[in-house]
């Protein structure tokens, strides 16, 4: 293996070892919010919405902030610090890789439970709904 090789070898297993650490350490439940939770915090909290832009233009919640979890890591410096943040996606699977990411960094980041399916079946407001003609 080449001196390159040999040390992204030794990055990326200390990276999953501290991974593995924090997941050995955590309390997910902890990093979990409910819809009324958020409804009560709406512009009091960073809100991102980690799904695809189409997905975002057909239907988020209000204050959002459109951020792929495939291009979060990009901008994890312009999260505030002074914020909780809070993520979703539509069911909840990709807004907890988020959240790992983010609590490693050091930032106090949430899920919202349930994702946006959770919050539209409650009936509360979203923004982009496509809505079919009757």
């Amino acid at each position: 293996m080449t001196d390159g090789a040999s040390l992204l070898q030794n990055k990326k297993m200390e990276a999953r070892e501290h991974v593995k650490k924090y997941l050995d350490e955590v309390d997910f439940d902890f990093h979990l919010v409910d819809r009324n939770w958020l409804r009560e915090r709406l512009g009091k909290v960073y809100l991102a919405d980690v799904r695809m832009p189409s997905d975002f233009s057909e239907c988020h919640i209000p204050g959002a902030t459109n951020i792929p979890l495939k291009k979060l890591a990009r901008y994890v410096e312009e999260f505030p610090r002074e914020k909780d943040i809070v993520f979703y996606c539509t069911s909840g699977a990709m807004s907890a890789q988020a959240v790992v990411l983010m609590r490693l960094m050091g930032y106090r980041a949430y899920a919202l439970l349930e994702g946006i399916k959770g919050w539209k079946a409650a009936g509360f407001p979203v923004e982009g709904e496509r809505r079919t003609p009757e």
